[in-house]
């Protein structure tokens, strides 16, 4: 069975490859002093394992989905607040009218009461 092909791995790859040079990198280790093939076969396993955490890296436009995303989430989010503060200030209002009203029965009551109290 043949591996699909992710176009975005590989252009992953591609540009870690285009930031990593085997063949410098081989050179310096034949300068240093390692044999030929060990100095390539180094210079191929380090690629390689570039090549693997390329795979975690984030492109640019990997970076714009998450940030359109974030900010859809954002939107939602304020739309959800807005609705959540209306309701707070909605109870908020029944409250203060009816401890008004409950305050003014009271007043009312309180002198009602001391109206028939007080000598005429």
């Amino acid at each position: 069975m043949a591996a699909k092909l992710d176009w975005k791995e590989l252009e992953k790859a591609r540009m870690v490859m285009a930031l990593f040079d085997t063949l410098r990198f081989a050179k310096r280790l034949k300068n240093a002093g390692v044999s030929n093939a060990h100095a390539e076969a180094e210079a191929e396993a380090l690629a390689e394992v570039f090549t693997l955490y390329a795979q975690e890296l984030s492109t640019k436009e990997d970076l714009r989905l998450v940030k359109e995303e974030l900010c859809h989430e954002m939107s939602d989010m304020r739309k959800d607040m807005d609705i959540r503060l209306a309701n707070v200030k909605f109870d908020l209002l029944k409250w203060i009218i009816g401890l008004a009203i409950a305050q003014t029965g009271l007043v009312v009551g309180a002198l009602t009461f001391f109206a028939t109290k007080l000598p005429a």
